[in-house]
């Protein structure tokens, strides 16, 4: 929902991909790290958290706030098309494993901050690599569209892409604070989502707040041509602006 990635996108790209290298044959080597969902918590096992913030509702049920992260159990799964893996978390490394049949190899380990990279190997030699970083605190927003001019029809839409990160651009996949989008110009927002199935929050809102720090705004054209001005806001974060062209159909 939203846009999100979701596991089979991170699976069914890699033993799908034909796209070819300059002077090579064979699918591109691939890596995608994916650091699964901790382990759900269970009542009574909710008792004794740390009441430093509120147990996040996913499809699997309650997950500790970030301060209780640390030191439980996590899932990491790499999807990759090499013949094998290395799972590295800062230096040190968590071993190599064959990649079988499903394109992927798991590893069960504790969640600790610091930086996750998937090397994969082929023939012995690294052919590929992805890293995951743990966020900071976030700090700002950011927007991406799918596109940068709309027709003056009434129906044409943008997608935007809107990402909590921290100072180093990391998405900051606990950031909770509410988001509120506001558009200028011959525009409006359609429609605000985060993808999460247990928020009954309007889709038509212009506040929400966002999951695993992001959220996709949908903003329609009006009948005008002129400049239209998005601009999305979130208490002690950044703001950001987005310019886009409406321009008037032949």
């Amino acid at each position: 929902m939203a846009g999100g990635q979701k596991q089979r996108l991170h699976l069914w790209p890699v033993p799908l991909d034909r796209h070819r290298l300059p002077g090579r044959s064979g699918p591109v080597p691939t890596c995608r790290l994916q650091l699964r969902h901790l382990r759900p918590l269970r009542f009574p096992e909710t008792r004794g958290l740390p009441a430093s913030g509120p147990l996040d509702r996913g499809a699997h049920g309650l997950y500790p706030p970030r301060s209780a992260w640390r030191g439980r159990a996590a899932n990491v799964a790499v999807y990759s098309n090499c013949d094998e893996v290395e799972l590295r978390h800062n230096d040190t490394s968590l071993g190599r494993k064959p990649i079988g049949e499903r394109a992927e190899a798991v590893w069960d380990t504790q969640f600790t901050d610091g930086q996750l990279t998937a090397i994969g190997f082929r023939k012995g030699q690294e052919a590929a690599r992805h890293t995951l970083h743990t966020p900071g605190r976030p700090i700002r927003l950011e927007a991406e569209s799918d596109r940068v001019t709309l027709a003056a029809n009434g129906t044409d839409v943008a997608h935007i892409v809107l990402r909590v990160t921290d100072a180093h651009g990391h998405r900051a996949i606990q950031a909770d604070k509410p988001v509120t989008v506001v558009v200028k110009g011959p525009g409006r927002l359609l429609g605000l989502d985060n993808g999460d199935g247990n928020d009954s929050t309007d889709l038509s809102s212009p506040t929400r707040k966002p999951m695993a720090g992001r959220l996709l705004a949908l903003i329609q054209a009006g009948h005008t041509a002129g400049t239209l001005t998005v601009e999305a806001t979130a208490p002690g974060i950044e703001p950001i602006q987005l310019v886009m062209k409406v321009k008037d159909t032949p």
